[in-house]
């Protein structure tokens, strides 16, 4: 017999969605701190690295701003949970969905 279970709650997709960004920006600090190509700074990093307008979007997401994000979206998820609710801005939802259902390497 197969055990169907119900989908995350928004709130946990929260919570997920930080723990990929946050373990992916701490990973990306300590990199950079092995890494003297770094020093030029993330945005100016990312945009030589890559380029283009893809480069420039990829800096917008620094890891400092990864982190920001990922205690937001920790905060709002505590908060639906305890709230009994479960109910979180829809745009966070979609945000967090995307994030734990992205491919990523390793």
């Amino acid at each position: 017999m197969t055990v169907q279970l119900p989908p995350p709650s928004p709130a946990l997709q929260l919570h997920q969605a930080a723990e990929v960004l946050r373990r992916s920006a701490q990973a990306a600090v300590a990199a950079m701190a092995r890494n003297d190509y770094w020093a030029v700074g993330w945005a100016r990093g990312v945009t030589n690295a890559i380029g283009g307008p893809e480069g420039e979007l990829a800096a917008l997401l620094s890891p400092d701003a990864a982190l920001t994000l990922a205690d937001a979206l920790d905060t709002v998820g505590s908060e639906a949970a305890r709230r009994l609710r479960d109910a979180v801005p829809v745009p966070l939802a979609v945000f967090a969905g995307r994030v734990v259902e992205a491919p990523r390497e390793g």
